[in-house]
């Protein structure tokens, strides 16, 4: 029997998105295994992992890796919230991203693949993911940064305005932007090691605007980027739960010497242009970064891809899933939803391998569309389906997902990560988030905040979730049951379902 290959992953952070998802992409791959850390010694929401066990992780197992995929967030702040918390010195960092270097050391054969934030920027006052004092004056924060950025480019601004904020951030900004100012440093320093010890490196950017402190760190690494001419070897767009997922693909097809070809199908024209919820760029630009950051490309003309990426979106901006079902006619027209599905229908009977990428809304599932591809008898015939948080999040995991089904076969795995999907973009995002949320006041909780009511919420979410999609998809349900739920963080954002085929 062949030895499977393998796969060393340092994930962002503990979250399902960022450990599960991994781990169901390759769980039935014939080739590589994948080699995580134990999840219960990554930290969780605000407490960071233990640096120590991290670097010991890493380098007792690189050599025996042939890849590695490396969240450098994690790696030098112990996860995604940390390194907006942290007070870690440059030298300290600088340490601990040395340990990359160490990893190469003993192992030259082995390919890094590495990811790093940039430091986002809110637009809202709230402090449950950044420091305390963001929940008294993290708009201002924002708005500042989107002042001074716009002042430096000789764009007009409120000088009243600039001061009303530089007097509410008073005392905290100064704290803010020293951590900004090191953490883009931190990123400058990760491109360096660009050629010698980490073989490629996506730089997402968590939230996004036009204007702030984030674009300014965005052109300021850029720059750096390109001085260095080490552009072929860095991608940046939009991102951040998805993007372990996109380099585990690219890693994999890269040690094979594959690079699948994609067509892209919209359900109207207009779709590449918008500009989605929380991000600063058109959708096709970032369509086209997350295609060649997962080691794929487009199909040439008249050329037969290894599959279709159907993009469901709008060309107005996005509403959020759960506003759906008052959607006006100016959001729905033209989305031409029944002849996109009928030529979904249409590709697959042919003989051509789909995956649906779902975008129409953002932080959920489009209930219109599941309803079409449940009523077309198609839903489980897809590759791969996602519409979850960002277009960002939805669109790396889609093609990673696919590009790996395309190349190895649709394995058990991957059916049952198309079943969670539906579960949790669909019934969880669109539907019964909204639905538990409506009643937290009768467990005596909050949504920032469960409290001792998470296994009477998970429960809640569960039964919901599964009559929900029960109507809605009956076909995926006949297959598929939530075996399992939990809320990781003990608030409503995000859930985590074990889903299992139904024996």
């Amino acid at each position: 029997m062949k030895t499977k290959k393998n796969v060393l992953m340092l994930p962002l952070d503990e979250r399902p998105c960022n450990y599960l998802f991994p781990l169901e992409l390759m769980r039935d791959n014939p080739e590589y295994r994948l080699l995580m850390p134990e999840r219960e010694r990554l930290g969780k929401m605000k407490t960071p992992a233990d640096p120590e066990y991290i670097k010991t992780f890493l380098l007792s197992h690189a050599t025996e890796a042939d890849i590695a995929v490396i969240s450098v967030d994690m790696l030098l702040y112990g996860g995604l919230l940390y390194g907006r918390l942290h007070r870690f010195t440059s030298e300290e960092l600088c340490d601990r991203l040395a340990v990359l270097g160490e990893m190469k050391a003993r192992n030259p054969a082995l390919k890094i693949y590495a990811f790093q934030l940039m430091m986002r920027c809110p637009q809202y006052s709230s402090s449950e993911e950044e420091p305390d004092y963001y929940e008294d004056c993290g708009r201002e924060i924002f708005l500042l940064g989107e002042a001074y950025h716009k002042r430096k480019l000789g764009l007009p601004v409120d000088e009243d305005k600039i001061k009303e904020y530089e007097e509410k951030t008073a005392g905290v900004l100064d704290d803010y932007l020293a951590r900004r100012r090191l953490n883009a440093e931190m990123n400058l320093r990760t491109v360096d090691l660009l050629g010698d010890v980490v073989e490629y490196l996506v730089i997402p950017q968590d939230d996004s605007s036009l204007y702030g402190f984030i674009k300014e760190d965005q052109q300021r690494i850029y720059s750096y980027v390109q001085k260095s001419g080490k552009e072929h070897l860095v991608q940046s767009y939009p991102g951040a739960d998805e993007v372990g997922m996109t380099l585990i693909c690219r890693a994999v097809l890269k040690d094979r010497g594959e690079c699948p070809s994609i067509e892209l199908l919209f359900n109207t024209e207009g779709v590449p242009q918008m500009v989605p919820k929380f991000e600063d760029r058109e959708l096709g630009q970032s369509l086209r970064s997350q295609i060649a950051a997962a080691g794929c490309r487009l199909a040439d003309k008249g050329e037969h891809s290894d599959f279709i990426l159907a993009v469901n979106g709008v060309e107005e901006t996005q509403l959020e899933a759960p506003e759906q079902e008052s959607g006006d006619a100016v959001y729905n027209k033209d989305r031409r939803l029944s002849d996109f599905v009928n030529r979904i229908v249409r590709e697959i009977r042919a003989g051509n391998k789909v995956a649906v990428a779902d975008v129409a809304y953002g932080n959920g599932g489009d209930l219109k569309l599941a309803a079409l591809l449940e009523n077309a008898g198609i839903s489980l015939d897809v590759l791969t389906y996602g519409g979850w948080n960002t277009s960002g999040n939805t669109l790396g995991t889609v093609i990673s997902a696919a590009a790996l089904s395309a190349v190895f076969g649709k394995t058990e795995g991957m059916k049952r990560f198309l079943a969670l999907r539906y579960y949790e973009d669909v019934g969880f995002c669109a539907h019964s988030r909204l639905y538990a949320a409506s009643r937290l006041n009768e467990y005596g909780c909050a949504y920032r905040n469960l409290g001792d009511k998470e296994r009477e919420i998970s429960e809640l979410v569960r039964s919901e979730t599964q009559d929900y999609l029960g109507a809605l998809m009956p076909s995926l349900v006949r297959k598929y049951k939530i075996n399992g739920c939990k809320m990781p963080w003990n608030r409503m954002f995000e859930t985590e379902f074990e889903v299992n085929a139904r024996s």
